[in-house]
């Protein structure tokens, strides 16, 4: 596999070389064709220009050129054959322009030359040598993170200092059914780069949802200017509380070129748009209550995330400010967290 890159980076330059520094009117291309099992370099001549073949197929060359379906088949007999192979073919289209082919040889020949040049100046352990390192300055090394980004998080919700005393001990949370859901549009400002460790500044809107389902057949209650966590009068399925953000992270994200692991630290706020209670009974009945609960409207907390690049992250989020107002009772100080990947 490694011979198999290394052959094709030698074929892009070549080709790239000839076309930079030879004259307008003439072109150099050398490739393997497959079906000839033979190296073939093509030297074209002459003001009729020549593509360069997708698929690096002699006979498709010819035929573009316009020589005959027997004129062709008589040049890749002879090829196969081994007739030129040390020699140079002449061929002139019917439009008067010239090839030379030359260069004509099996591919295990072929090989054979390219595992000596391998033995002689490609080492493996070369690659990642502080000398061969110094030949490839960080300004001209790829970025690890893309300008943009689009992540989609999903994981489970809970909040901490919920009291342990009556109603507030209704308050607690079924863990595997209280999920976060969130849609991110990040950009990534690289700041840094250096070869194998590059820092980036990552910002971006974010849509997040948080979902708080509560246990038993509990429920919430705004009476007075005061949320009450109670149980309900009927049996549910489902009660839970909703509370959608509009959120504005910011990170420092560090990112590993040679291992492609990613860390990211950082921040964000939100805004609070909307939230709403939601029951189901055992007979499937559902009921919506919009209300703003005595939730903050506005909210800030603590964020990381990691992972590999290209890959799934692992995600932490932890709200430093408390999720309900701070002159409730029975819903002081609960500070929401969740956790979960990022895709």
């Amino acid at each position: 596999m490694k011979k198999l890159l290394v052959l094709l980076s030698l074929l892009s330059f070549q080709t790239a070389y000839s076309m930079e520094w030879t004259a307008a009117d003439t072109t150099i291309i050398s490739f393997s064709d497959n079906s000839l099992n033979k190296r073939v370099t093509v030297i074209s001549t002459g003001n009729k220009e020549m593509d360069i073949p997708i698929t690096f197929n002699l006979e498709r060359l010819l035929t573009d050129l316009g020589l005959s379906k027997e004129k062709t088949q008589s040049i890749l007999n002879d090829i196969q054959h081994e007739k030129y192979q040390s020699d140079t073919l002449n061929v002139t289209s019917p439009s008067g322009q010239k090839l030379q082919i030359v260069g004509i040889a099996t591919q295990q020949k072929f090989l054979e030359e390219f595992d000596d040049y391998e033995d002689d100046y490609i080492h493996e352990d070369d690659w990642d040598s502080e000398d061969n390192q110094n030949d490839y300055p960080p300004e001209t090394s790829p970025k690890f993170f893309p300008r943009s980004d689009f992540g989609f998080y999903i994981g489970l919700n809970n909040y901490k200092n919920a009291s342990t005393t009556v109603p507030s001990q209704l308050s607690k949370l079924r863990p595997w059914s209280s999920r976060y859901v969130a849609f991110s549009f990040r950009k990534n400002a690289t700041l840094s780069k250096s070869r194998n460790l590059d820092l980036a500044f990552s910002y971006g809107p974010e849509f997040a949802i948080y979902n708080l389902m509560f246990k038993n057949s509990n429920g919430i209650i705004n009476q007075n200017g005061q949320v009450t966590f109670e149980t309900l009068e009927f049996e549910t399925k489902k009660s839970k509380l909703t509370v959608p953000y509009i959120n504005l992270p910011l990170l420092l994200s560090l990112g590993t070129k040679k291992q492609g692991f990613k860390l990211s630290l950082g921040g964000y706020m939100g805004y609070r748009i909307g939230s709403h209670t939601k029951t189901k009974d055992l007979d499937g009945n559902k009921e919506k209550i919009r209300d703003g609960f005595n939730l903050n409207r506005f909210n800030y907390g603590l964020t990381s995330e990691i992972g590999k690049k290209g890959g799934l992250s692992f995600f932490f989020r932890y709200d430093l400010r408390p999720l309900f107002e701070s002159n409730q009772i029975n819903a002081k100080d609960l500070q929401a967290y969740s956790f979960g990947i990022r895709l």
